[in-house]
């Protein structure tokens, strides 16, 4: 054993960075360290070299602090060490059970060192009074055992000597009767030795039992003051045990406390750092949202106030069809195509010095600050949409979509933020009016197309109101036989002050506002009532009424099923109806568009493709979609006489409908030498002014009374 001030000490933590502090702790105090990972490791330690205390973790992983400290008090060997707990329970429980396991005292985390220390001197002074009370009455033991023995010896001696005594006086007497006076004297004078002797050794014997007495009274006597001191300690330890428990609770309801406040300052930190981020970033992309942009943006306007020929240039770009796929496919794929384009947005727009946010719904804005020369935007707009042509993969689906982009620069000398964004938005729509996936400069032009747009969507939403919009229909011909076979229903537009509008001009608005699916009902349901009409008045014709539709109603909900009861409300037959969709919304059609024809074809509906051949890529697709008819558009007829590659591609598309068994309308016929090439070509049906211009449904139903199909046999139209 080791000195009990500067003692051995176990120390027993599976916490490495535990051990380490202690153990620096206790070795400046001058203390023997020794360390232990786990209990099983700490039993063996303990019992390989004692120490003079054990400072022992609870919570452990195998063998806790508990169940360890039980088998050290368990073995002889290991017993009487003290043993204090450390651990981070505050509950009084908890400690009790720590004490009923054997431990002496407790020490919580977080340690304070100055108290450690104290503690541990405290129990190894304890530890050293027991010992030295139990070395005393060791040795008092020992000293009681040596008296006893020599006491024993001197008593067993006098008794020998009284017995030598007894049998040699018996002897002379036997020898001599006594009667010889000389041996008489001699024997007297041994006996009176002998007798002498044996009363020294009474009182030696009787100094001993005094001494032996003595000795016992003042073992007793010191016995008593240790065991009373140690009654003393004991008390004191059990009332500082309490005290300490109640100072344990005290500062481990402190530390909660602090550990509380400690969180929840820590808590209200991130709070306000995670307000402050997303007031400045969109929550779906995690893109800087319009504020950050508009400070990013009024920033590069203040420097062009102070910094000579400082450029910059704002993007506004818009995804292409994106209502579509979000209408379509949900709004759960609708927003991860969102994360992609931001995505992809970054990593064009950030390594080249932009800032790249979002504006709002499929909406995005791209700022370029210190540009050399503007062409340096044009070319970003170019790789954009190159970027933006490759299809992005969402679950299950492959989506293809644009990225429309209005494009404005510094030189416009803006004083406001909101007026860039303005300038670059009309740009933006400008793009998209002259077709999609492209981008535009912003010229002041624009603006007057801007506000004439605005008030061309705002008159159209009152002209669904009050009903304003027309239908008319044009023939479609049989070329073979010079019968009308059929019309073609178009929406016409008589504005309220008495203006006709172009389709052309409020179509593309309808779709881009959404409003084109109630407008695609209306056009739906008039043109079914009116083809009753013409099947209850020439029921013999068997006429088809043909009903353009746009890619926003193929994905409407419940579409084939509306169709279904239109059919049996106007008691139709399925041949008598047939849809036309652009070859152009086939560039970009979706899973789902595709499976609604599919579904609009097994039902009976009949589809047809219009202006064939100006998409340029759905010749891939045609094997695809349930296609019966195509329509040649009118730009390959103006071609036919003068261009003879014209003439070509029209044998060619004829010829691809045959191997497809399709038929093929020709729109856009306007003389008798267009019809007479392809009449000669073989083209099924044909459809133009020659024959007779998009008309009321009135006119039309007085054209079919008075048609002469030789007119068109004989080209005497």
């Amino acid at each position: 054993m080791s000195d009990p001030v500067n003692g051995v000490i176990l120390i027993v933590d599976d916490n490495p960075k535990n051990l380490e502090v202690l153990s620096e702790c206790l070795d400046e105090a001058g203390f023997d360290v020794r360390v232990a990972l786990d209990g099983e490791n700490a039993l063996r330690k303990a019992s390989l070299e004692l120490p003079d205390l054990i400072i022992l973790d609870v919570m452990m992983p195998g063998l806790d602090g508990f169940s360890t400290c039980e088998r050290l008090k368990a073995s002889p060997q290991t017993k009487d060490i003290p043993v204090i707990f450390m651990t981070a329970l505050a509950e009084t429980e908890d400690k009790v059970k720590g004490f009923n396991a054997g431990a002496v005292d407790y020490i919580t985390k977080p340690f304070r060192l100055e108290e450690v220390i104290a503690r541990v001197k405290l129990h190894l002074s304890l530890r050293s009074m027991t010992k030295q009370l139990q070395a005393e009455n060791q040795a008092r033991r020992q000293a009681e055992e040596r008296l006893r023995h020599l006491v024993e010896q001197q008593e067993r001696q006098l008794a020998e000597a009284e017995h030598h005594l007894m049998e040699l006086e018996i002897q002379l007497f036997e020898q001599h009767n006594f009667q010889e006076t000389s041996w008489f004297k001699v024997f007297e004078k041994i006996a009176q030795k002998l007798r002498a002797e044996v009363q020294e050794r009474k009182i030696a014997q009787e100094e001993l039992l005094k001494l032996k007495d003595a000795l016992e009274l003042e073992v007793a006597q010191r016995t008593a003051e240790l065991q009373q001191r140690n009654e003393e300690l004991k008390q004191n330890q059990a009332i500082l045990q309490k005290q300490m428990i109640k100072l344990s609770a005290a500062v481990a309801s402190k530390q909660k406390a602090m550990l509380e406040l400690e969180a929840a300052n820590q808590a209200l930190k991130l709070a306000k750092e995670q307000l402050r981020y997303d007031a400045y970033h969109d929550s779906l992309t995690k893109l800087p949202n319009r504020l950050q942009f508009m400070d990013a943006l009024t920033e590069a306007i203040i420097k062009t106030q102070k910094v000579d020929d400082y450029k910059y240039a704002v993007l506004f770009a818009d995804l292409d069809r994106f209502k579509v796929i979000n209408d379509s496919l949900g709004h759960l794929v609708g927003d991860e195509l969102l994360r992609e384009a931001a995505q992809r947005l970054k990593a064009v727009v950030e390594p080249q010095g932009g800032v790249v946010g979002r504006f709002g719904g499929d909406e995005f804005i791209i700022l370029l600050r210190d540009l050399e020369t503007f062409n340096q935007a044009e070319t970003l707009a170019e790789q954009l949409q190159a970027e933006f042509r490759k299809p992005f993969r969402l679950r299950a689906y492959e989506v293809c979509t644009g990225l429309s982009i209005g494009i404005t620069f510094s030189t416009n000398n803006y004083q406001e933020p909101a007026d860039v964004l303005r300038d670059a938005d009309i740009a933006m729509y400008q793009a998209k009016a002259n077709g999609r996936g492209r981008y535009e400069v912003f010229d002041p032009s624009m603006q007057a197309l801007a506000m004439s747009r605005l008030q061309l969507e705002q008159d159209l939403q009152k002209a669904i109101e009050r009903k304003e919009l027309r239908l008319f229909f044009q023939p479609i011909v049989s070329l073979s036989t010079g019968e009308i076979t059929g019309f073609e229903s178009l929406v016409r537009w008589q504005h309220s002050n008495g203006q006709w509008i172009s389709p052309a001009k409020f179509i593309p608005v309808a779709e881009e506002t959404g409003s084109i699916k109630q407008i695609g009902q209306w056009v739906m349901e008039n043109a079914f009532a009116q083809t009753r009409i013409w099947y209850d008045r020439f029921p013999e014709r068997n006429l088809v009424v043909n009903i353009n539709i746009s890619p926003l109603q193929l994905n409407q909900a419940g579409l084939c099923e509306s169709i279904s009861e239109l059919h049996k409300y106007y008691n139709l037959p399925r041949r008598a109806i047939k849809l036309e969709i652009t070859e152009s919304s086939l560039l970009g059609v979706l899973d789902t568009e595709v499976n609604a024809l599919i579904n609009l074809r097994q039902a009976g509906t009949k589809l047809c493709i219009d202006d064939f051949g100006t998409g340029y890529s759905s010749l891939s697709r045609l094997h695809e979609l349930p296609t019966d008819t195509l329509k040649i558009d009118r730009s390959f007829l103006n071609r036919m006489i003068s261009d003879n590659g014209g003439l070509a591609l029209v044998r060619t598309i004829i010829t691809l409908a045959r191997g497809l068994n399709m038929d093929v309308v020709a729109e856009g016929i306007e003389t008798a030498e267009q019809l007479a090439i392809l009449q000669s070509l073989s083209c099924d049906y044909g459809q133009g002014y020659l024959f007779h211009k998009p008309s009321p449904a009135e006119v039309v139903t007085e054209l079919l009374q008075h048609w002469q199909t030789d007119r068109v046999i004989r080209g005497k139209i």
